[in-house]
């Protein structure tokens, strides 16, 4: 990943944040108004904290089991042929099917693992053939 980092984000600056999308998350292009107020950011880097971090309605309990089978499902049934994943189709899915709003972090991060897993534990298997059958 490359880019430009900005300068980290404050308490203070993510009251600025809360505050200025109560006033204005409901408007066209909300994250452009709140850099007016906070012009060292860039819209982009504040909707990510706000849709990441701030955002109240954010559901910040581990995953339940009924959500990570959801992921599985979901994943396997959706994910284009190239390997995309639309993780905005799968939140609002998951926000409609279990009324939590969940990070795309958070969902990624879950994913992620479980295919890290899978393929050690493909991996660790065809090692231990391997030696098994010299």
């Amino acid at each position: 990943m490359g880019g430009k980092k900005g300068p980290l984000f404050t308490k203070e600056v993510d009251n600025i944040i809360i505050e200025l999308m109560k006033k204005c998350g409901h408007l066209p292009k909300p994250y452009v108004k709140v850099r007016e107020a906070i012009p060292q950011y860039t819209s982009k880097q504040i909707r990510q904290r706000w849709i990441s971090r701030l955002n109240p309605r954010l559901c910040r309990k581990y995953l339940d089991d009924d959500e990570k089978s959801f992921i599985v499902q979901w994943v396997e049934h959706n994910q284009e042929p190239n390997g995309t994943i639309h993780w905005k189709d799968l939140i609002n899915e998951i926000e409609h099917k279990f009324g939590n709003l969940r990070s795309e972090n958070t969902i990624k991060n879950f994913w992620n693992q479980r295919k890290r897993r899978i393929f050690r534990d493909i991996y660790l298997n065809t090692y231990n053939n391997s030696i098994i059958l010299l």
